[in-house]
This record gives C-alpha cells, sequence and structure tokens, in this order.
C-alpha cells in the first residue's frame, strides 16, 4: 500500500507540473497549494495531522495555499507577548498583510505541541483537538510575529488586527487528513490526469479584469459570473475604483485564465462626474447611484447571536463567511442588519461589499462531476432551459444571495445579488422601497447557502438622487494577445461575440480619458460589459443519476454542500 501510494503522488506532481506550466502566477500558486495540502493529506494515513513550517520567501505562498480559511483556526503570537486568537482571518495580498479580528485566549489552551513534516502527530479530540473551531479536527495557522498593528493602540477583544508580511517571521500550516478525502471526492487535483485543474475549482468564475495602474497590472475581478449559457448573458457594470488615466488614456485587459471558453458582446468604459468624498456606484440596471451621507449599522447579528458589527465597519476583507446558522432554513446562513432611519425617509439604497467564497465554487465542480462522460448532455440541456428556470434554479438553491426587508414585523424577499465570484470583493448596490417599512429603523436580512457568500462591509443611504450621468469613453483601441484588432465585435450588443476560447486568450482595451472634472468633483468609471462564458469539462464514468436527481429539490445544493463541510470539519450533525 505505502509503495501504491509514493507512486500515486509522484505520478500527480508530474502531471500537475506540465498543467501548471499553463496557469498564470496567480493560479500556480494556488494550484501549488491545494496539491501541497492533499498531498500531505493523503501521505498521513489513520488519525493523524501534519504540521507544515514556513519562513520569510515562503510565508505568502503558505498563505495563499489557505483556500478556505473557514476551516481554520488562527493563532497570532507577537514577540515578546501572549499568544491570541485572529477571528475573520483574511490575507491582503493585494496590501501584502494579514488582517483580522482580536480574541484573546487562555495561553496554556492554546498551546499545542506537535513535529514538523516528515514526522507526524497522532490526533485525538481529547489531547489534541481543535479549540473552538467549527469542528472537532485539525486545522490551523500559527503565525508568529515580530509585530503587530492594533486599530486604537490596545490588544482588546474585537479591535481590527492588522500584521503586514514583512512583520510575520514564521507561518506553520497544520492540517488533518480528512482533507485527503474532500479533495479525492471532489476528484481534486490529486487527479490531475482525470482533468481537473485549478480552474474548475471555481466554476463559478469568468473573464478576469485587470487595469493599468502606473507599471503594474491590477487585478479587479470577475465579469457576468454565473452567465455560463448564451442564454443568460447579462449585462455587468464592474467599479473600477482608483482607476487613473495615464497621459490621458485608461488601459485595461480582459483576461481568460480559467478552463472555459468566453463570449464578450460589449464592452466598454463608463465614467460618472461626481463630487469628491462621495461614492457612486451603479444600480443593477446601470443606474448611477450617489451615496452622499452612508451610514453604518447599528447592529448586525445572525441567528446564532454572534455580534458582527466590527466586520460592516469598512471594506477591508475582514468578512462575515456565512458559516452561522439560519434558524429558519437548515443549511442556509443568514445575518440580519439594522440601521437607523431617523427621518423616516421611504427610499433608500445599501451598498453591499460581497464575493462568493471558494468553497461554493468547489461544490459546484463536485455537483458538475458527477454527470461523468455525460456532462456534454448535461450542458445541451442547459442550452435549452430558459434563463428564468436556470435564474430560479441558482435562487432556490442557495447560490444567490437573498435580501429581506422586515414589513410589518415578517420578513420579504425584496432583491437578489448576483453573483460576482470568488476572486475578488465587490460593491453592490440594493434598492429598498421603505415606504411599508417600520418608522425610524430599517432591518434587512441576508440569507444565502451556507457558507456560500462573504460580506465585509455594509451601508445605507438616504439622499436623494441628483440624476447623475453617465459618459461612455471613446475606444481608441482593443488587441488580442496576437495583436489582432477586436473591437468591432465590443461596441454594440449585436451577437457579435469576441471569443476567447483558451487559457491565455485575452483583449487589451484603451479609452479616451474625458477633461478633467469641475473643481470639486471627480471621475468614478466602470466597465460596462455583456456576454456570458462555457466552462470545459471533460469527465469520465458513469453519471450518479440517483444523486443528481435529488438537486431538482429546492435546497438541495445547499444540504449537499454543508454535508460535506461538516465531514471536513468534524461537525457531527
Amino acid at each position: 500500500m505505502v509503495l501504491i501510494s509514493f507512486h500515486y503522488v509522484v505520478g500527480t506532481i508530474t502531471n500537475t507540473t506540465k498543467i501548471l506550466l499553463r496557469f498564470t502566477f496567480r493560479n500556480q500558486i494556488l494550484v501549488l497549494g491545494l496539491l501541497t495540502t492533499a498531498v500531505l493529506a493523503v501521505s498521513c494515513g489513520g488519525k493523524y495531522f501534519k504540521a507544515t513550517e514556513h519562513y520569510s520567501g515562503q510565508i505568502e505562498e503558505a498563505l495563499e495555499s489557505v483556500v478556505s480559511p473557514a476551516f481554520y483556526n488562527v493563532f497570532v503570537t507577537p514577540k515578546g507577548q501572549d499568544i491570541f486568537r485572529l477571528n475573520y482571518f483574511f490575507y491582503d495580498r493585494e496590501a501584502g498583510s494579514v488582517v483580522g479580528l482580536y480574541k484573546a485566549v487562555d495561553p496554556e489552551v492554546a498551546q499545542r505541541d506537535y513535529r514538523y513534516a516528515p514526522k507526524m502527530n497522532r490526533y485525538t479530540r481529547e489531547n489534541n483537538g481543535s479549540i473552538d473551531g467549527p469542528g472537532s479536527l485539525v486545522y490551523e495557522i500559527r503565525i508568529q510575529a515580530n509585530e503587530v498593528i492594533y486599530e486604537g493602540g490596545a490588544s482588546e477583544d474585537g479591535v481590527r488586527v492588522e500584521i503586514p508580511i514583512e512583520n510575520i517571521h514564521r507561518v506553520d500550516l497544520l492540517t488533518h487528513n480528512e482533507a485527503a478525502g474532500f479533495f479525492r471526492k471532489l476528484g481534486g487535483v490529486v487527479a490531475a490526469l482525470g482533468g481537473i485543474t485549478w480552474g474548475a475549482l471555481a466554476s463559478m468564475s469568468c473573464p478576469f479584469i485587470y487595469i493599468q495602474d502606473g507599471d503594474e497590472q491590477r487585478f479587479m475581478g470577475e465579469i457576468f459570473s454565473g452567465s455560463v449559457t448564451e442564454n443568460m448573458a447579462r449585462h455587468d457594470f464592474m467599479p473600477l475604483p482608483g482607476f487613473e488615466p495615464v497621459d490621458g488614456i485608461y488601459e485595461l485587459r480582459i483576461a481568460n485564465e480559467m478552463q472555459e471558453r468566453q463570449y464578450t458582446d460589449f464592452a466598454v468604459l463608463e465614467c460618472v462626474e461626481h463630487p469628491a468624498e462621495m461614492e457612486v456606484l451603479m444600480s443593477p440596471e446601470g443606474m448611477p447611484i450617489l451615496f452622499a451621507a452612508p451610514l453604518l449599522p447599528t447592529e448586525a447579528v445572525t441567528d446564532q447571536g454572534s455580534n458582527c458589527d466590527a466586520l460592516m465597519a469598512a471594506r477591508d476583507g475582514i468578512a462575515y463567511d456565512f458559516t452561522d446558522e439560519c434558524a429558519d432554513k437548515e443549511n442556509y446562513s443568514s445575518i440580519s442588519i439594522n440601521f437607523d432611519n431617523p427621518e423616516g425617509e421611504d427610499r433608500a439604497h445599501v451598498v453591499l461589499h460581497v464575493k462568493n467564497t471558494m468553497w461554493s465554487g468547489m461544490m459546484y465542480e463536485s455537483f458538475m462531476r458527477m454527470f461523468g462522460s455525460r456532462y456534454d448532455d448535461y450542458v445541451e440541456h442547459q442550452r435549452n432551459r430558459s434563463a428564468e428556470q436556470k435564474t430560479q434554479w441558482l435562487k432556490d438553491q442557495g447560490q444567490m444571495l437573498e435580501v429581506q426587508l422586515r414589513r410589518a414585523g415578517q420578513w420579504e424577499t425584496v432583491h437578489w445579488v448576483n453573483l460576482p465570484g470568488p476572486y475578488a470583493f465587490r460593491s453592490a448596490v440594493v434598492p429598498l422601497d421603505l415606504s411599508k417599512a417600520d418608522e425610524n429603523a430599517v432591518e434587512i436580512r441576508l440569507r444565502a447557502g451556507y457558507h456560500f457568500w462573504e460580506l465585509d462591509y455594509a451601508a445605507i443611504d438616504y439622499s436623494e438622487q441628483p440624476g447623475l450621468s453617465k459618459t461612455p469613453l471613446a475606444l481608441l483601441s482593443a488587441e488580442d494577445e496576437q495583436g489582432q484588432d477586436v473591437a468591432s465585435h465590443l461596441l454594440e450588443v449585436d451577437g457579435d461575440y469576441l471569443e476567447r476560447l483558451f487559457i491565455g486568450a485575452d483583449a487589451t482595451l484603451k479609452f479616451q480619458a474625458l477633461p478633467a472634472p469641475e473643481p470639486g468633483n471627480v471621475h468614478s468609471v466602470f466597465m460596462h460589459a455583456y456576454g456570458y462564458y462555457e466552462p470545459i469539462r471533460e469527465y469520465e464514468g458513469f453519471a450518479n443519476v440517483t444523486e443528481l436527481r435529488k438537486f431538482k429539490e429546492p435546497g438541495h445544493f445547499a444540504r449537499f454542500a454543508k454535508e460535506r463541510f461538516n465531514d471536513i470539519a468534524g461537525i457531527t450533525p
């Protein structure tokens, strides 16, 4: 058995290395992280966990490898200070720092003795179990830091903590062997010969947008996520904060970095002039909405009583990850958010800074894999279903974010937030009609499948809208990766798609900036795009028809994902 496992692992590494050569640096790091986790777990066998240590040049790669932070407890030991727990851990790659909220712990309880790989650590719940985590199994990140930054200067429960990467001396990753079973069930990177790659683990992904920021390219997010057939093609309005022209020109890139075919029918930059120190976002219909005086929540609490006020205060990646059970809907999670309405306004707009979790994409991949060699038949069937049917399925399965408003003591669904994708947070606008809501207060509830979304900021604004206009910027050029002119495909919604059919296909677009705004004003720009994409999969084996039939039932996808989450976290329902 040991010999078979050895050759299996060696073969996996060899084949996965070949695949890695086709990926961008961003995806290479993530694949290597998943491969490391899965291969180490395969080698563990039995009730053991493995600990790996990472120093200086390895620390960023180690943090990148943590794909689903919800499974991990994070502990930080600053030099000369007691260990503490870092709740709501987030690795901000762009800022080069780790952030979260401080939670005091008993140093003796938080202490764990372990040996580093290749040696193994025997696991028992009594002597080496998880500390106040999602379950009973060992998944931990342990950070040794030279210095940490406490907001306000004091280390108190709930205080925001920032740890710049250069201040981190060592990172230890502790992973239980349940990870191996998880990736095997997925088909995961350990089954590289089966054709699944990192791109497959984020099946709800779509075209990536990069902006030219001086000499650097900055990743901004994804467009029309979840639109996986032509009749689901949709308009998308991506805010591009901080995007400034260089010599009067805005430059951006639309890139295919996933195993999918991408079809973009329209792509233009739209500019809105507005007062400085105020924010403008687009409504789902593409109308500019001015947030002149946003108010933070007075309370944000889950059905399990977790206070999330501090998480909503800033767009900083410290997010509620929808891992508290919803009281009235099994396998779902929710958060209730209260706002003051001092003037009794009957109209408002809420901004939510959100993204999908990587976990949600992994679960969708696991679902698709059940079709085996019949996957192409499933795709054809989906093409023939109406967009309304497919959108309703996404809602019924907890994949879209449901927004409810309390009216006369009852929750009423008033909006659905479309999928933003798992790679970057994004601000979404929710219009609210408050004419029948309770006076002087607004209460909304956000609900979705368990651990399908992340929310790191919420605010409400009652400002009367001044009727801002948006100006399309002139497209100066659009060239693909071979230097070919592709501008004609992007000028109007006419079914003449720009087709990006393989990893590495992209298009670089340049737009003419407007003249400088009036004194006291600024320009905000948005990527207005229309299109869809199709995941490319080559599965093998028989379709699991018995299991697949269950996904016709509302909520079964959420149930399916929650059961697997429990398996990995060691939670016994």
